[in-house]
């Protein structure tokens, strides 16, 4: 059986003290050196779009790349201009027809001004009806367990989960911005931590900062409820909540939390195209 030194075993731990090192981390480390195996060292994760070299960008499993290398590779009603999914505008010069509660977004697609919502919902109760979602200002917005509750809401009137791209570009607009509102975090411009202080942070009304919204009048995406996306799960949602601990960061467009599930997760709808008479997908 061997036997560490201690002069050995000193300098692990001198080594691990300066380095703030965890156990599992210096054993793979140890590893790295005495096998010499070429390429042991993971990629480093990132969280936002900052943390990578434009144009590439913070994927939903953390790894910068780019959104794109050709059409194909971005949601429906995008295209790829230079790496990034932008909407496809081009295919109708006539003004997107959006159903009542919703706003067209870059011509292209239709997204719901306010985050989901129960049809019997209140200024002080969520409701209990589940028959579907809609998009109604003053009203506390819709607490979903998972995606796929989210998504059985939305089509049930008659549209979808947002996307990735269509979230996004929302979020961001034109400007490519960090905030929906801004590239400078404003702790009262949205519901988050800093509104009412640590301890005080509670859930508010769909719209209830009249300046919490994107150059399309849309609103809350950052702050209030954390927003599912299609196709995705607890930790993929996007925009950031009323109780997140660094809303600075945790409220960007481009933040995903990726390793951990936040508490208060909501949604909200859109659609690609305008609908038919008849199906007018209207609030109540």
């Amino acid at each position: 059986m061997l036997h560490k030194s201690p002069t050995t075993t000193n300098s692990l731990l001198h080594f691990r003290a300066a380095f703030a090192i965890s156990p599992p981390l210096l054993t793979a480390m140890a590893l790295c050196v005495f096998l010499w195996f070429p390429g042991c060292l993971t990629k480093e994760k990132c969280f936002q779009n900052a943390d990578c070299e434009p144009p590439e960008i913070c994927d939903a499993d953390g790894d910068c790349d780019y959104q794109c290398e050709n059409d194909s590779d971005c949601d429906a009603g995008f295209v790829c201009d230079d790496h990034e999914c932008i909407p496809d505008s081009s295919g109708d010069d006539d003004p997107l027809s959006c159903p009542a509660g919703m706003v067209p977004i870059a011509n292209a697609y239709c997204m719901d001004i306010y985050e989901a919502s129960r049809p019997d919902a209140t200024e002080f109760d969520p409701g209990s009806d589940s028959s579907k979602a809609i998009s109604k200002a003053g009203v506390l917005p819709w607490r979903v367990d998972d995606n796929a509750e989210a998504m059985a809401a939305c089509m049930a009137d008659g549209k979808g989960l947002c996307s990735e791209s269509e979230w996004s570009f929302a979020c961001r607009g034109t400007g490519e911005l960090a905030y929906a509102y801004g590239n400078s975090y404003d702790p009262v411009i949205c519901n988050g931590i800093d509104t009412f202080g640590m301890g005080n942070q509670h859930l508010l009304p769909t719209g209830s900062f009249s300046e919490c919204v994107n150059e399309y009048g849309v609103y809350d995406l950052n702050g209030n409820l954390w927003e599912h996306v299609l196709g995705g799960d607890g930790t993929k949602v996007r925009g950031g909540a009323y109780n997140c601990s660094n809303s600075t960061n945790l409220h960007r467009c481009d933040y995903i939390p990726q390793t951990w599930t936040p508490s208060a997760l909501g949604f909200r709808c859109c659609l690609e195209y305008s609908q038919p008479d008849g199906n007018t997908g209207e609030d109540e």
